[in-house]
């Protein structure tokens, strides 16, 4: 089917088969519960009453993911009728007689879903490749936001940690002047070479195989891909929550996370990540045309040993439900989140691809390789001569290999050149015949040898030895 090519049309093609479903299922289960009501009354009607309770829930739930669905796509007049039939649904009494008003409305937008429009599976297909890319860089000016909101601790250099760097500018612009290390990792190869211009230390290949330090970074700048993969149970899973997941660890105590993600995957299941382990989190959408790119957000916190977020989350997801009442990158106020001095040095930092750049670079400003291979010590620059003297075949070894092969400065100059010259000998035999008829036997011997040749260019011409 042509819908498992892209995410959101199939989410889209899950949504409609549920809400259909759904609303089938509620409609049976109403004329059900008057049928008890009328004969048994309602302590018996009670398991009806709570499948129909559930089953509104399961509407709301399918609307807000075609919902998400529908954003990511650029559906924005249906996402926003998505949400008003969450609230329709939400409030619509379980005891009135007719749920007519309220199924008819859900399947009418089912209906509307766009899973079969060519053109718009066109379009999907230039996200997809997008998102193999998997490349969204932050431009300059709102890293300037993000930046200005960091407070650099005085006489502590602290170490910064992006997951997914790109070309490691966005990083670089943060540590500009301040006192701190860089650190990122990039899965595209072109890409991390480029970083390792702009960088300290590159992990090469995925974030998933190397191996860093926990515990150890002050800042976490994550713009993870956005896109899912097949995980390895063969079920799929977003990379903006999973990159979360993963990187959290490596934050210290403190430590500030800027997390860069379309608005619409702030997820129940993310905002859930991020109320167990961070505090003081803010959301800014960015700004104008940047905005209308991806529909950024960045989402900024301090991290804190893990609690139960679950009573934190519904709030912190209600102040990104309307677009509109998101503030704008540009309104993040300056020197809003303390870094903490470093506590811990970044032990461990591996990709899971050699870096042949980085070494490079360290050997090149490594002192012991400067001392061992470039500095030449006092014997290396004296003239020296053999404890003995020569024998004829030591000469001769010497001349072979081409190492008597200069000029020579005595009352006679001169410049000698020695080399093999191989050569090649055939000996042809005939055998003595045993018989007077007998055909004649001829022995043909092949010999190789190597001999030593020894041009000599004098002042008076070239005089060769052998």
């Amino acid at each position: 089917m042509e819908l498992e090519t892209y995410y959101s049309l199939r989410c889209l093609f899950n949504a409609q088969s549920g809400l259909r479903s759904t609303a089938a299922e509620l409609a049976k289960l109403r004329r059900r519960l008057d049928k008890m009501l009328r004969k048994n009354g309602l302590e018996t009607a009670r398991p009806v009453y709570d499948s129909i309770v559930r089953g509104k829930e399961k509407l709301c739930s399918l609307l807000n993911g075609s919902r998400l669905s529908l954003l990511e796509i650029g559906q924005e007049e249906l996402a926003s009728a998505s949400q008003k039939l969450v609230s329709s649904v939400r409030h619509f009494p379980i005891m009135a007689p007719d749920y007519t008003p309220m199924l008819t409305s859900v399947l009418k937008f089912a209906d509307l879903l766009p899973i079969k429009d060519d053109s718009l599976s066109a379009a999907l297909g230039h996200l997809a490749n997008l998102a193999k890319i998997g490349y969204y860089p932050t431009d300059p000016a709102h890293v300037a936001y993000l930046s200005q909101a960091l407070v650099f601790p005085e006489n502590s250099e602290i170490n910064l940690l992006d997951p997914c760097c790109g070309e490691g500018l966005a990083l670089e612009q943060i540590a500009q002047g301040r006192n701190c290390h860089t650190f990122g990792a990039e899965l595209d190869d072109s890409r991390a070479r480029q970083a390792c211009e702009h960088l300290e230390r590159v992990a090469m290949g995925s974030y998933f195989y190397s191996r860093i330090s926990h515990n150890a970074f002050q800042l976490l700048y994550l713009n993870p891909p956005y896109l899912s993969t097949i995980g390895a149970n063969g079920t799929r899973t977003r990379e903006e929550r999973r990159f979360l997941i993963e990187t959290i660890p490596h934050l210290a105590e403190r430590g500030v996370l800027i997390y860069i993600i379309p608005y619409y995957r702030l997820t129940p299941d993310i905002a859930r990540v991020l109320c167990d382990n961070f505090e003081k989190l803010s959301v800014y959408r960015f700004c104008g045309k940047e905005f209308t790119k991806f529909h950024q957000i960045a989402v900024l916190g301090c991290r804190i040993p893990r609690q139960d977020g679950s009573r934190l989350a519904p709030a912190f997801l209600s102040r990104v439900e309307i677009l509109e009442q998101i503030p704008t990158l540009d309104k993040l106020p300056p020197e809003s989140y303390a870094l903490p001095p470093a506590t811990a040095k970044v032990q461990i930092f591996y990709g899971s691809v050699f870096n042949e750049v980085e070494l490079a670079r360290q050997l090149e400003s490594s002192a012991l390789c400067k001392k061992l291979y470039r500095e030449e010590n006092v014997l290396d620059r004296m003239d020296k001569q053999p404890l003995l003297p020569l024998k004829v075949g030591q000469v001769g070894l010497i001349a072979g290999s081409g190492m008597v092969n200069g000029y020579a400065g005595d009352e006679v100059p001169h410049v000698i050149k020695g080399y093999m010259q191989p050569e090649e000998t055939i000996t042809v035999t005939s055998a003595p015949q045993q018989e007077p008829n007998a055909s004649q036997m001829m022995y043909q011997h092949n010999k190789k040898s190597n001999h030593l040749r020894i041009n000599i260019l004098t002042p008076h011409g070239i005089k060769s030895l052998s």
